[in-house]
């Protein structure tokens, strides 16, 4: 498998090939998009694979979670007619012990069909829920659409980066099916489940009010009274400033860390003492003559 480049470095006259941009996360996102659960995770995929050497090392883990967000979209997608009916996905086998499922006058609680048409409604709704489910597994799944797609993405070859490469307007292309001048659909959509969370990636705020807040907070700790402050110790500063509840706790280790030094200390000064004593004694030997 070749190298997968950055989203950004698709040159402007490959196109087609410039979908490999933000795919491995895009899929991810993808689900995101259509359900709202689960983008946070999905974006945090599509930040691990816009880098090209973190998306070689994690093109699996970023696989299984595209996989995971399509299934959590395809399990929330559920027919009402299960409110209604019983069952009513399973083939019909038409022997005389069928029994035919119709709702009582709440809606909430099923019952056995008793008269005619009431059975006649209930065989069309099993009719209708057989063809459906039929269809079904005729068609792909979510999940193997966008396994698809990922692994379509992970085959592309990679490109010479350009500065002036406009990702967003690509990913809104790979999204769309081609037409022509007549407003005809010539060729599907490339990615069309990978560019939804390519352009949610891609449209994330490059600032915001926490990160302007770390700004002016180094301000006032890195000054002109401060300059010598060696860089691990501002970041300890910071940390420290930005985090405050965690004083307490830190605190607590500190002390416990002070005496733990302070037991060693006392443990390797009695070894000390206890060598040097031994070092000290003098072994007396008695010779009896003979």
């Amino acid at each position: 498998m070749e190298s997968t480049p950055d989203p950004g470095d698709r040159p402007s006259g490959d196109r087609s090939s410039g979908a490999a941009g933000a795919g491995a996360g895009a899929g991810a996102g993808a689900g995101a998009g259509a359900a709202g659960a689960g983008g946070s995770a999905a974006a945090g995929a599509a930040a691990a694979a816009a880098q090209p050497a973190a998306l070689l090392n994690t093109v699996r883990s970023v696989k299984r979670t595209v996989i995971n967000v399509a299934e959590t979209v395809a399990n929330g997608t559920l027919s009402g007619v299960w409110t209604y009916f019983q069952k009513l996905d399973r083939p019909v086998s038409g022997g005389k012990n069928t029994r035919c499922i119709v709702p009582d006058e709440n809606g909430k609680r099923a019952r056995v069909a008793t008269t005619a048409y009431e059975r006649r409604q209930a065989r069309k709704v099993q009719e209708a829920a057989a063809a459906r489910t039929s269809a079904r597994r005729d068609q792909p799944s979510v999940t193997d659409r966008v396994q698809k797609e990922v692994d379509e993405y992970t085959k592309l070859p990679a490109a010479v980066p350009a500065k002036d490469y406009d990702v967003l307007g690509f990913w809104r292309d790979a999204g769309s099916p081609r037409l022509d001048p007549h407003g005809n659909v010539v060729s599907a959509a490339q990615f069309p489940i990978l560019s939804m969370l390519a352009r949610v990636y891609l449209c994330i705020d490059s600032t915001s009010c926490q990160s302007e807040r770390e700004f002016s907070g180094l301000g006032f700790v890195y000054n002109n009274l401060r300059q010598a402050m060696v860089p691990d110790r501002v970041e300890m500063v910071m940390f420290l400033r930005s985090n405050p509840h965690l004083i307490p706790e830190i605190n607590k280790l500190d002390n416990g860390l002070g005496k733990l030094l302070a037991a060693q200390a006392v443990g390797k000064a009695k070894a000390a003492s206890v060598q040097a004593a031994n070092a000290g004694e003098q072994v007396v030997v008695d010779v009896d003559s003979e």
